[in-house]
């Protein structure tokens, strides 16, 4: 016999004769046919067994957009954190592929915003350490580079996750060399536990970030952090509340350029071990409203994580070990879905 395990809600919804499959129930359901043994999808979230309003298991293929990224970009080991300058020609990511000393920053490029990537580069020991590097975001002008890393406390674990620090690196043009590496000022930014994945905003006076620190809503939880003078220390850090923090894991903030939507990812019940988020908010005054799960064009029963956006917003970028990849974990892009970018 052959079944499928599903779990949990308080109602009950399904499509059969198709992939999707969605159910709510307050108890496990195994859905039985004819077939071989009874097996669980291996790639489903098991964070919570009880409480979600909403597990879905299957996703319809035919509905995902994405295409991988492909070689050089993508390596037989795993990829991280996509994010493109805004002229498009260059593209700065994460990697683990063979030559990182842990994982390192690197650089791909191209001769055209619609080319194809044909030159990848590790950034070298000037802004890379024995220790993880990750998490690069470019700022609107292209000259500044901010990223997480553990060189601070090379390596050493704070109980919940290693130590993790928000550093930066400036040029003075496009075509200049990165210069020093320099913490992120800010005594409130940087904390004895992981501050990871920030980007800072076109005026330089708003920074959104990660962090496991304590007084959270979840295990990690998203940040914002502002200062009046776009050179000087953040002075203050604010959690972006309930409406996008869950008692989960969420992470890895990606805006508009408009600074109307944001994306992030979530280790909260969903599609798979992690899945893409949206939530957005009528103007920059206003409050974000609850955040969204992409769905089926977007989330797997695999994870889905690290989002971006391009400058155009035409483009979301991520990393996803959905079937397809090349190697453990690989960078991927689809085009953008306008229902995405509009306040319910």
């Amino acid at each position: 016999m052959d079944c499928k395990l599903y779990r949990v809600g308080d109602a009950k919804q399904m499509q059969s004769g198709g992939r999707f499959i969605a159910i709510h129930l307050s108890l496990l359901l195994c859905v039985v046919a004819i077939g071989t043994s009874c097996s669980k999808n291996p790639g489903t979230n098991q964070n919570e067994l009880v409480d979600a309003k909403e597990i879905i298991h299957e996703t319809d293929s035919s509905k995902l957009t994405a295409t991988n990224m492909g070689v050089p970009v993508n390596s037989s080991e795993g990829e991280f954190n996509p994010e493109m300058t805004s002229n498009g020609l260059e593209m700065f990511f994460s990697s683990e592929r063979e030559g990182s000393q842990d994982r390192d920053l690197y650089r791909a490029r191209r001769e055209t915003p619609d080319g194809e990537w044909t030159v990848v580069e590790n950034m070298g020991p000037k802004i890379n350490s024995p220790h993880l590097d990750s998490g690069p975001s470019i700022t609107a002008d292209g000259k500044t580079l901010v990223f997480h890393s553990e060189r601070l406390f090379n390596g050493e674990e704070d109980g919940i996750q290693t130590h993790r620090d928000l550093f930066y690196t400036q040029r003075a043009s496009l075509d200049a060399p990165f210069g020093k590496v320099e913490l992120v000022p800010g005594k409130e930014v940087i904390t004895g536990y992981a501050d990871t994945a920030a980007l800072i905003t076109d005026d330089g006076k708003t920074m959104y970030f990660s962090s496991n620190r304590p007084g959270g809503i979840g295990s990690k939880d998203i940040y914002m952090a502002t200062r009046e003078d776009p050179n000087g220390p953040f002075t203050a850090v604010q959690n972006m509340g309930p409406n996008v923090n869950s008692k989960w894991v969420d992470s890895n903030p990606a805006i508009t350029e408009n600074g109307l939507t944001l994306f992030f990812h979530s280790k909260r019940p969903g599609f798979g071990r992690s899945d893409l988020y949206v939530t957005c908010r009528p103007s920059k005054d206003a409050s974000w409203g609850p955040a969204r799960n992409l769905g089926v064009s977007a989330n797997t029963d695999y994870a889905e994580a690290n989002p971006s956006v391009s400058a155009n917003g035409k483009i979301l970028l991520f990393r996803s070990d959905r079937e397809g990849t090349v190697g453990k974990q690989d960078l991927w892009q689809m085009p953008m879905d306008p229902a995405w970018l509009k306040c319910e």
